[in-house]
């Protein structure tokens, strides 16, 4: 572990700890209450690959720390393409502090295996540092057909597992790894001739993919990994004909620190 992984983990611990904590207003220590139309979004970023059988939209999670009645946001969309669209606002219903934001796109004009990326923009708030942006990323999928049906897995979640893994027709380095994670979960990793590994999407702030596993922790809910596709740590061993994934785990409450995950192609 390097001083740049260490340093990583302890600005998440901090800031999970302080996502928790109350603002105070003033010298007093009176509580801030947040209006009702103070809203975040739930990740930084998301990735969605569809088929020609796929609904042209996405949908993305709003939150709101005041339940108390309905209320509209709202929403600003960033696209160059002039391929997408949504609502002007996203709406909130009394006692509800989660909303839906729904994004559509012509879908038979994306080029495939093209990511086509846009930004959401919710107005700033009172207190610095919360998930105001959302960058989406949408690409069309390309024609899979079956590389190995069984292959050897060791990841934090599932320990020693089976997956299964689909190459790309019209592209032979875009690997596809199925039930991974969970069941029907899909990573989807491009591995270069010299063993570097990376992912059609956009990385965040930090330099690292956003992925969501698919598995529901029993006592903390939804489990999320940070990906580093740095080739010192994730990497893809022709000699051993392995693929190690260093990922770093995480969820609402907390985080379990970077792991690596290892798929055995033999």
């Amino acid at each position: 572990t390097n001083m740049k992984k260490i340093l990583y983990t302890l600005s998440v611990v901090l800031a999970v700890s302080t996502f928790c904590a109350c603002d105070d207003s003033d010298e007093m220590g009176i509580l801030y209450t947040p209006a009702n139309t103070e809203a975040i979004f739930t990740s930084g970023s998301s990735a969605y690959f569809y088929t020609s059988a796929d609904p042209g939209e996405y949908s993305i999670t709003v939150q709101r720390a005041n339940s108390k009645g309905n209320a509209e946001v709202a929403i600003e969309l960033q696209d160059e393409t002039g391929l997408f669209s949504t609502s002007a606002t996203v709406l909130f219903e009394d006692g509800s502090l989660e909303s839906t934001l729904t994004v559509s796109f012509e879908k038979d004009q994306l080029e495939i295996g093209t990511p086509y990326s846009i930004t959401l923009k919710l107005p700033e708030l009172a207190i610095a540092g919360k998930q105001t942006s959302h960058v989406l990323t949408v690409t069309r999928d390309y024609t899979w057909e079956l590389y190995k049906e069984e292959v050897k897995t060791v990841t934090f979640i599932n320990g020693e597992s089976v997956a299964s893994i689909e190459r790309a027709k019209e592209n032979q380095s875009y690997y596809k790894i199925k039930n991974l994670y969970s069941e029907g979960h899909e990573l989807k990793l491009l591995i270069a001739g010299d063993g570097s590994i990376s992912m059609l999407q956009d990385v965040n702030s930090n330099g690292y993919y956003d992925i969501v596993t698919g598995y529901k922790h029993p006592s903390y809910g939804m489990v999320y990994t940070y990906f580093d596709a740095d080739p010192e740590y994730s990497y893809f061993d022709s000699e051993e004909n392995l693929i190690v994934l260093s990922m770093y785990y995480y969820v609402g409450a907390g985080a379990f620190g970077w792991k690596d995950d290892v798929i055995y192609l033999e």
